[in-house]
């Protein structure tokens, strides 16, 4: 409970909601709540499911969970850690209502802010006074309305904007269109002065200003709530409602009230990109209406649709990223053959209809509780991550490799210094130790690893699962990329005597796993890879040939210098890979017996994949776009947009992982 305080890496990142401002401004504000580590920062969670199996069902139910932010990220987030505060029941979402069933929660959260409850400290061995504290919401944009009160349709539906929006209404989509996200920007960024790429003005105005707790108090001071039915065209304004939540008494301080929840943004977003790319009907936004609104805006004349040469039909030219039916093909084709990261996305083959999410968290509960019963020898689901990595039935063996990594003795280059070195370091350091008579880790290292070594499959380091290219071929996920950057020294030719220092990215594949004991007093374990050259396109993509490799007298890494990417193979060139950047997840799986620095591993700098800079006068067309025709007749149906929810599946592919191999 004292983690965020205690045990917290403290330095200019982000990486807990403690390393927040918003965290650091209430502590701030509230000394005397701060002051003991022990009280409790909380979140609240907060959507509607359907728990039937069938979505022909309207149903609603409403859990509300609170999360302990004390906890750090690795169990904050596991459900058992969650406390569901309440349930409410459907068939119809709460809406407007929901702080109806909010109020006792909202009791117990100003008893726990007042007053206090007293509490036994097992590691103290004494009790106190525990306070709690809730420092914000999560949810998705409609869950905003209702836990804000801020009516996020209409004229002001940005929160954040706030009053300061311009609304744009369009009349052929029959709905508003906010065009000043430019204001966010620096006031130097190009984009602003960018008229033709976006509404046709130059933006100079300053970032709106957010809506602060005191403002917000003084506006709906005299605000009336109306809950139950509502009469239709009813309306009072920007706000629904005031807030059950500004009955606490810090709520007006918290800088950072509500929060979207990122999942459903990225999904949205994914979702609109696929289906306009693929020109989806009826999910598509690259629709007719939206080509009349752009006449209607004055701007991207080149996306105006016109009228046949018999006046019957309107014809719509292709926009940029227009695609035919040979690009749809090729579009499609290296989504399906891609492999990619253990737990990066569903496994699309093994999707299937939505089931109940109650049911799976009950058996989820079940399965646990029973776990927590069973003998050792049993494998369940608590002892997993410790099965992964410590019970692993290695084998041991001669390995060929290890005579060949200590007693090489490679040919020296009249110009390579700093490969002669490298050969003659191992006699020198041996020498060195036993001359000076050091102990402790030096004289093992000095001394040489056990000539017996441990071959591994997979292997679990920085927040990623790596395992090797041969396990790759057998499974439905890629794990063996792996990048580096390393300090190089470079030659202009061999008789170049002033080498030069620099950082270069190498990207590979990982061959073999190996661990070399120091004669038990400490293990080292290494990636044996195939390194490959890179280069960067003309969109600044990384990418590597598969058939050119380099720095093969060089193959072996230590585990902890490397970081995880994934290949994506060219669907025309089939040598050529381009190189797809990948931050750690899941790092909460973490053992707190293992090493907790590797946690705070930072992601590796991408300045290898840089999005290039495209200039904003360039337009962009497609030599094999056709232009549409649409039946002028039909202009105000030929858009029936109907949303769905689609189902995500989680990768559940099993790993029989880090297992020393047999054949060694």
């Amino acid at each position: 409970m004292i983690w965020h305080d205690k045990k917290r890496t403290q330095d200019e990142y982000i990486r807990h909601p403690a390393d927040g401002q918003s965290w650091k401004d209430f502590d701030s504000s509230h000394r005397t709540f701060a002051i003991d580590p022990r009280n409790v920062r909380l979140a609240l969670a907060s959507d509607g499911f359907n728990p039937f199996r069938t979505m022909s069902v309207a149903h609603s139910t409403w859990p509300v969970v609170l999360i302990n932010y004390n906890l750090p990220p690795w169990l904050s987030m596991k459900p058992e850690y969650f406390m569901l505060s309440l349930s409410i029941p459907g068939p119809k979402s709460p809406g407007n209502d929901i702080d109806v069933y909010l109020q006792p929660l909202i009791d117990e959260l100003k008893e726990l802010w007042e007053d206090g409850v007293e509490t036994y400290d097992a590691f103290k061995k004494q009790t106190f006074q525990l306070h709690a504290a809730l420092l914000g919401t999560i949810n998705d944009f409609p869950a905003y309305s209702m836990l804000s009160g801020w009516a996020t349709k209409g004229n002001y539906a940005c929160p954040s904007c706030n009053h300061d929006v311009r609304p744009h209404y369009l009349d052929h989509s029959g709905k508003n269109c906010y065009m000043d996200h430019r204001r966010l920007l620096d006031m130097g960024h190009p984009w602003r002065n960018d008229k033709k790429s976006f509404n046709g003005e130059v933006e100079d105005r300053v970032a709106p200003s957010p809506l602060w707790g005191t403002d917000l108090l003084n506006e709906l001071k005299d605000f009336v709530n109306d809950f139950g039915k509502r009469k239709k065209g009813l309306s009072k304004g920007k706000w629904k409602k005031k807030s059950v939540f500004l009955e606490l008494q810090y709520w007006a301080n918290i800088k950072y009230r509500h929060n979207l929840n990122v999942m459903h943004i990225e999904k949205n977003f994914f979702d609109n990109i696929i289906n306009t790319l693929l020109d989806v009907p009826g999910k598509t936004k690259d629709h007719i209406k939206a080509r009349l609104d752009l006449m209607d805006l004055n701007i991207k004349p080149h996306l105006h649709p016109f009228p046949s040469e018999d006046g019957k039909r309107l014809l719509v030219p292709p926009a940029p990223f227009t695609m035919g039916n040979v690009e749809k093909d090729l579009f499609l084709k290296v989504f399906k053959d891609a492999k990619l990261p253990y737990g990066y996305a569903s496994n699309i083959a093994r999707s299937r209809p939505e089931g109940s999410i109650a049911e799976g968290y009950m058996m989820e509960e079940c399965l646990t509780f029973c776990s927590r019963y069973l003998h050792d020898g049993v494998k369940t689901r608590l002892d997993r991550r410790c099965a992964r990595q410590c019970d692993m039935n290695q084998s041991e063996d001669d390995s060929s490799f290890f005579p060949k990594l200590v007693n090489s003795h490679r040919r020296k280059r009249r110009w390579d210094d700093a490969q002669s070195h490298s050969n003659d370091f191992i006699d020198w350091f041996q020498e060195k130790v036993q001359r000076e008579q050091v102990d402790g880790q030096l004289f093992w290292l000095a001394k040489g690893p056990n000539t017996k070594a441990r071959r591994y499959m997979g292997y679990f380091v920085n927040g990623y699962r790596f395992c090797t290219k041969g396990r790759d071929s057998r499974i439905k996920t890629q794990n063996s990329g792996v990048t580096l950057i390393a300090t190089t020294s470079s030659f202009a030719s061999s008789r170049d005597q002033n080498p030069v220092d620099g950082d270069v990215t190498y990207y590979g594949v990982i061959e073999e796993i190996i661990e070399l004991d120091f004669w038990s007093q400490f293990s080292v374990v290494l990636f044996k890879c195939q390194w490959f050259l890179a280069n960067v396109d003309e969109f600044g993509l990384t990418f590597v040939n598969f058939k050119k490799k380099c720095s093969q007298s060089d193959p072996f890494v230590l585990a902890s210098q490397v970081h995880q990417v994934f290949y994506v193979q060219d669907p025309q060139e089939h040598d050529i890979h381009y190189v797809m950047q990948r931050v750690p997840r899941d790092l909460f799986d973490f053992e707190e017996a293992m090493n907790e620095e590797t946690y705070w591993e930072e992601a590796i700098d991408s300045s290898g994949s840089d999005i290039p800079n495209v200039d904003a006068s360039d337009t962009y067309s497609r030599a094999s776009g056709e232009v549409r025709s649409v039946e002028i007749t039909d202009i105000e149906d030929a858009l029936d947009i109907t949303y769905h929810e689609e189902d995500f599946e989680h990768d559940d592919t099993d790993w029989d992982w880090m297992h020393a191999d047999t054949d060694t």
